[in-house]
């Protein structure tokens, strides 16, 4: 008799081991920290100068709605012949914390001019920008020679503090663009950072003087949003805005 073969059971082939994988890193969110730190070492530098003979105590330490402050006083002065509550409101923060000691203006600017850079940096990833590019541009504006004055020069906050009112209002603009529902609310808040924006940014309070000139702080010094409005009416009597902001804002 022929002997049976008996089959053995076949083991199953066990796959080969695979690496494990290496966890993803979002550069983008890392890579924003280099313009960021950038921006803060270059002018932390200036953190331990004085106040300069050109305006800065006469914006600060000088100025009664800083060193005085309330909302009533600071929405109806003018210093140096401008107009910017805004930007006294930040020098008054500084001077509650610091009195007249200049690193609190300094660091006020720095901590804004820092926070642009941010603000740079994410809008230039939503505008969708190389990624090769996104580094060198934020770089360039954390640290460009252009941006000593505004930065290091106390009196020149309204500048930094305007920027950083016109970037937030660009994002809402791209949140805008993305939603076709619920688009009021964004949109205030966008015309509202505008309008912040042109608060703090200090612009000649005597050319409300001129009839020429739709000024927006009426001569006595005192602003009247419903006069401003009228002189802006008249100035631009047939413009849609106007017609869109009566809707806007009933």
């Amino acid at each position: 008799m022929a002997k049976k073969i008996q089959k053995r059971p076949v083991s199953p082939i066990k796959p080969a081991r695979q690496p494990a994988a290496a966890p993803s890193t979002d550069w983008s969110r890392l890579a924003v920290w280099v313009p960021v730190l950038l921006a803060f070492l270059m002018f932390a530098s200036g953190l331990n100068n004085g106040m300069t003979g050109i305006d800065d105590h006469t914006a600060t330490t000088d100025n009664p709605v800083v060193t005085n402050f309330s909302l009533a006083s600071v929405f109806n002065h003018f210093n140096l012949g401008m107009y910017a509550p805004l930007t006294w409101i930040g020098y008054a923060l500084a001077y509650a914390i610091g009195k007249e000691n200049a690193m609190m203006y300094h660091l006020l600017s720095l901590l804004v001019h820092v926070f642009n850079t941010w603000l740079v940096y994410r809008l230039l990833v939503k505008l969708e920008i190389r990624q090769n590019l996104l580094l060198p541009i934020s770089i360039l504006f954390a640290i460009h020679p252009i941006q000593v004055e505004s930065v290091a020069w106390i009196a020149g906050f309204s500048t930094p503090l305007y920027s950083m009112f016109c970037l937030l209002s660009f994002f809402v603009l791209f949140r805008l663009r993305c939603r076709q529902t619920g688009a009021l609310p964004l949109l205030r808040i966008g015309i509202g950072h505008v309008c912040a924006g042109l608060f703090g940014k200090k612009y000649g309070g005597n050319r409300a003087a001129d009839p020429a000139y739709p000024g927006l702080v009426a001569q006595t010094g005192s602003f009247d949003p419903f006069a401003a409005m009228g002189r802006l009416r008249a100035f631009f009597p047939d413009r849609a805005g106007f017609r869109f902001a009566d809707n806007l804002f009933p």
